[in-house]
């Protein structure tokens, strides 16, 4: 089995896993926007049908976890004022 082949299967599942989870569970807990929950949607999808065919395509999630995490730090500071 090469490296190749591992890459293929693995990113569309964590696409799965690590974009659709989030997003679902901060809709129903009103954690972040419904702005983020759906760029998480979007990246997932992006991830599960496109990420085998354009290599760069796999970096939509790191970038989606920073949006999530700037978002939280925007949310700390105007609950802390």
């Amino acid at each position: 089995m090469s490296p190749g082949s591992v890459a293929g299967r693995v990113v569309p599942t964590a696409s799965i896993y690590g974009g659709t989870g989030p997003g679902d569970i901060a809709l129903r807990l009103r954690i972040h926007s419904r702005v983020v929950a759906g760029v998480g949607y979007a990246a997932a999808l992006l991830l599960l049908f496109a990420s085998t065919s354009i290599p760069w395509l796999q970096l939509v999630f790191p970038f989606w976890v920073l949006l999530v995490s700037i978002n939280i730090v925007v949310l700390s500071y105007r609950h802390a004022d």
